[in-house]
């Protein structure tokens, strides 16, 4: 083997990991070194008749009579030298200050999970050794410490590592050396945090294709291991991350289970008056500008590249027929180049809005911002009017909303909404579909709830004014159209909100949609001052349900290794991702799923009455 740079590297951790064959070989050389570092503190002994002297020093009590600044003569005042602990800096949330002024809309960062400490337990350990006890198989209990990030299982007599070592989704080291393993698990793939993997000295001839999961390694040792000479040369010509890289774009993964379609009322009787029904599919995309490799390290070059992710979305799309379609992240370029033209062959109209920092910018860098667009049947739907609604452009325009948080917090956000006022072909009844895209950082809950405020605010205005909108004329020998009550202010015109929420179900934001309120103290608010919002709380009138209540809301729509909760919320309905499959991926895109998002499918009927009203509720497909 040539000695280059990379391969010295492993002999030289392959000699250090050699060395470390007495029991608990690294615990005890971390507890040494802790005694070592650890020194008692200084002391300092202080002149008793010091004025200066700290208060502490005193004694706390009160001052001796009979000497002067009640001092004894001739006695030592002796106190610790150790600085004392800095003050805890405040929770983030907590103010303003703890909040960072760098603009996180870095298009490189995916969304990431809000940080809750006080729900982790505490734990004050994070590292296992059990290297050098001559162990033949390792406890199922040890797979239960899920919080640990090292774990030394070195100089055993290890022929293998269990499936479950998948459960150790923390670890950034694991060191096997020295065992007598014969083949890795292909769950070793799952610990998609691992930096470094220490397998010298076993009897291993291969590795499994899974291990291109582990985007993030940084040292693989495999010296003094009858290794397969492909894997010894790339490792020594290219290094680790290479070799990771190799195998996740080979990899080949089994196909997802298909999604199961659950009925939420399927017993919905029919014969009540006049009924439309109709699909909606909203889905967050994924603009390629938001997709770097590094941001995605766990998805195969080819399968993130966007010609592949396109085509398989389109593929989506086409094969879902939905009646309705919102898409959010699609930028002007794929809108007017691809996915418009692609779906116009397919019977569809359509309609795009990107974020309002496009207008400022020269053609060929405006057509790459992102937005929204709203597809629609040509045969099931007549568009009446579009709208957008642009929520820096309303706080700006709102003069009650002029506050210093709006001006430095939402203004410099440019997330947009869209509503399409539509007509069904055959009966004239109305709908409207909101399509919006809302902030994602959670460092901003206080700027995600002012946006939906702004955008149900505006989207009753919208309905309202829908509802006062004549009718179409009554066709020879068909139903008559549709009547709406001015009075009723359009909340008889049913409404489809498809909203990349990038909130969970515990937030004031889907409390705001489904309760119809919230208090201006609310925590999301994050004690910022946003005019009337703060004064008097948000409420609207839209009477909200989501799709997904009525068997739980959906568990995941958003997959990430650091992120696995539904963020999009839905009505009659797509079920969930096989929860078996997605405990055997890193993460979305891959293959098969195309987006960090998975669709949400819904089918809708319009009850309709005797008094040709329709009675429908307003839904969330999100």
């Amino acid at each position: 083997m040539p000695l280059t740079a990379h391969w010295q590297q492993q002999l030289m951790r392959a000699e250090t990991s050699r060395v470390a064959s007495s029991p608990h070989h690294r615990a005890r050389s971390a507890a040494m070194a802790s005694r070592m570092t650890h020194k008692p503190a200084a002391v300092a002994i202080l002149n008793p008749n010091d004025n200066n002297r700290p208060a502490s020093a005193q004694g706390g009590g009160s001052p001796a009579p009979g000497t002067p600044n009640g001092h004894r003569k001739n006695v030592l005042s002796v106190t610790s030298n150790a600085p004392s602990a800095a003050p805890s800096p405040p929770v983030n949330g907590g103010g303003k200050d703890s909040e960072t002024t760098a603009d996180p809309m870095n298009p490189a960062q995916p969304p990431a999970p809000a940080s809750k400490p006080d729900d982790a337990p505490y734990e004050p350990w994070t590292g296992l050794d059990l290297g050098g006890i001559h162990l033949k198989t390792l406890s199922p209990s040890l797979f239960t410490f899920t919080h640990i990030t090292s774990l030394y299982i070195n100089h055993n007599n290890l022929k293998v590592l269990p499936p479950v070592i998948s459960n150790l989704r923390q670890l950034t080291l694991l060191d096997a050396t020295s065992n007598e393993l014969v083949a890795l698990p292909p769950e070793i793939g799952m610990l998609s945090k691992l930096k470094e993997l220490l397998l010298f000295d076993n009897q291993l001839t291969s590795l499994p294709s899974e291990i291109g999961g582990l985007y993030q390694l940084e040292v693989l040792g495999i010296e003094g291991n009858p290794m397969d000479d492909f894997v010894r040369k790339m490792l020594a010509e290219n290094g680790a991350p290479a070799l990771i890289a190799h195998f996740r774009d080979m990899h080949q993964s089994d196909p997802p289970p298909e999604r199961a379609w659950i009925e939420v009322d399927p017993d919905l009787e029919v014969d009540t008056g006049d009924t439309e029904s109709f699909t909606t599919l909203s889905y967050n995309i994924l603009c390629p500008s938001f997709a770097p490799s590094s941001s995605y390290g766990y998805t195969p070059a080819w399968a993130l590249e966007w010609t592949y992710r396109r085509e398989t979305l389109l593929e989506e799309l086409i094969n879902a027929s939905a009646d309705v379609v919102c898409l959010q992240e699609i930028d002007s370029e794929q809108y007017a180049e691809f996915f418009h033209p692609k779906l116009k062959e397919r019977g569809y109209d359509g309609a795009h809005y990107p974020r309002s920092r496009a207008r400022t910018m020269s053609p060929d860098d405006a057509k790459l911002i992102d937005g929204c667009a709203t597809f629609w049947k040509r045969e099931k739907f007549q568009l009446i009017e579009t709208q957008v609604i642009e929520f820096n452009q309303m706080a700006l325009h709102n003069a009650d909303m002029r506050t210093e948080d709006m001006f430095n917090r939402v203004m410099s956000r440019d997330n947009i909404a869209t509503a399409a006022l539509l007509e069904f072909v055959k009966t004239g009844a109305r709908l409207v579909v909101a399509n919006a895209h809302i902030f994602w950082d959670h460092r901003f809950r206080d700027v995600k709830l002012v946006q939906i405020g702004m955008m149900m605010e505006r989207l009753g205005e919208i309905v309202e004014s829908f509802g006062t909108f004549p009718a179409k004329p009554t066709v020879d020998g068909a139903p008559p159209v549709p009547k709406y009550d001015k009075q009723a202010r359009g909340r008889d015109i049913p409404l489809v909100l498809c909203v990349d929420l990038n909130s969970l179900a515990n937030s004031g934001v889907y409390e705001y949609i489904s309760k119809g309120e919230v208090p201006g103290t609310h925590e999301d608010f994050m004690e910022h001052k946003y005019g009337a919002y703060t004064d008097k709380g948000l409420k609207h009138d839209l009477a909200l349900q989501s799709s997904c209540s009525s068997f739980g809301e959906m568990k995941m729509t958003n997959y990430t290794p650091t992120f696995d909760e539904a963020i999009d919320y839905v009505t009659s309905v797509l079920g969930d991702v096989d929860r078996k499959y997605l405990s055997k991926v890193v993460g979305f895109p891959n293959a098969y799923f195309p987006s960090d998002h998975i669709p949400v499918f819904a089918q809708f009927r319009t009850k309709g009455d005797k008094d040709k009203k329709p009675k429908t509720p307003s839904y969330m497909l999100q």
